[in-house]
């Protein structure tokens, strides 16, 4: 880059416009990353993936991100992580509610996860056998959590932990024996999640971050498999 080309350059900074930073989000993220270090620190607990997407088997672009996949030797579990202050409830259609707002959530989200997943591997060949799928709401942050807030007709696969106490009490209760999955079984979901992916993000130069699918072409669906991190420069 000559110097008038890098003087230009360098006075166009002043007036991009960049994406503001979204400090929700961003705490949000902090805090999943969080609870998924304690996990992985907890026993029994044989992996965590964090922001996992799956796709509908019909194919389509429909995606549902899930904030953490643990992996037990008895069960799968997802977990939303809510990093909510205030007052949290819940309306009588599930809608959970911050300070009286709708946060336009509800279980819906991780049933059709749930089945996403549960579909998806029945097509590629995994069986779990008696282990289950279990879907779990997990508040951090300083919010006080309402008794309206539960999981509605949902019964023993579904849950609500309003603090990582309560969330690793649920994960320590014991399915039996009969539901424990052999390494072969362990191997191939662990294959499985592999090939699941996450969002693409592009993080500009103020920290701001923007994520979604980039683009569908070869070239980049072949980047996914190959690179965790990319940076992109204009010339």
């Amino acid at each position: 880059m000559g110097w008038l080309a890098n003087y230009r350059w360098l006075s166009s900074l002043a007036k991009q416009q960049l994406p503001e930073v979204d400090h929700g989000k961003r705490a949000a993220t902090k805090a999943e990353l969080k609870v998924a270090k304690r996990l992985r620190k907890t026993p029994g607990v044989l992996k965590v993936h964090h922001a996992v997407r799956l796709s509908k088997i019909e194919g389509g672009k429909s995606r549902r991100e899930v904030d953490l996949i643990v992996v037990m030797q008895d069960r799968i579990v997802l977990i939303e992580v809510k990093n909510f202050n205030g007052t949290i409830s819940m309306d009588e259609d599930g809608v959970l509610h911050q300070n009286g707002k709708s946060r336009r959530w509800t279980f819906a989200k991780l049933d059709d996860a749930s089945k996403r997943l549960k579909d998806t591997m029945h097509l590629t060949g995994i069986r779990l056998g008696d282990a289950e799928i279990h879907s779990v709401l997990l508040f951090q942050g300083r919010g006080e959590v309402e008794n309206t807030v539960s999981t509605g007709g949902r019964l023993l696969d579904a849950h609500v932990a309003k603090s990582m106490d309560e969330l690793l009490a649920i994960l320590e209760r014991p399915l039996g024996d009969d539901a424990k999955m052999n390494e072969l079984q362990l191997g191939a979901i662990k294959a499985f999640f592999a090939r699941c992916g996450t969002w693409d993000e592009i993080e500009a130069n103020n920290g701001a971050t923007m994520d979604g699918d980039l683009r569908t072409s070869p070239m980049i669906e072949g980047w996914r498999k190959v690179y965790r991190k990319m940076q992109f420069f204009n010339q």
